[in-house]
């Protein structure tokens, strides 16, 4: 989760647990989140990502499929993915500009055509390609 501002004696998990309730509108307690920290060194008036992992696909699908309702709050969340992956994922944004919707879901990469209406799955640069 990218964008959720830092506080040195945080308590990342409760911050977490309220953005989660608050403004992704999903019921969660404490145990469903496996862990979660923040990753990177302190640095005042910077915003480190947070690293969370929950302890059910549940909850982890609830969270990617309500991650809309953060929009215009400057708070984004993102699959953790291989950089092969988010070389892919680059490209695909790149090649396809404004003009499609790309996006991952459990490490998958799709790519959706505004004029034409298909979606098409990123495995490979040359699923790129063809675009």
């Amino acid at each position: 989760m990218y964008g959720v501002s830092e506080d040195p004696s945080e308590d990342c998990l409760h911050r977490i647990v309220l953005i989660l309730r608050d403004k992704m509108k999903i019921n969660v307690e404490r145990p469903a989140i496996e862990c979660c920290f923040r990753i990177g060194q302190y640095e005042r008036d910077k915003k480190r990502p947070i690293v969370l992992k929950f302890s059910s696909m549940y909850y982890k699908q609830l969270a990617y499929d309500n991650k809309k309702l953060l929009k215009s709050s400057g708070m984004v969340i993102r699959e953790d993915l291989t950089q092969y992956k988010l070389k892919l994922l680059k490209d695909a944004i790149t090649k396809m500009g404004r003009n499609a919707r790309v996006w991952t879901t459990n490490g998958t990469i799709f790519c959706k055509y505004d004029g034409e209406g298909r979606t098409v799955k990123i495995e490979k640069p040359s699923d790129i390609a063809k675009l």
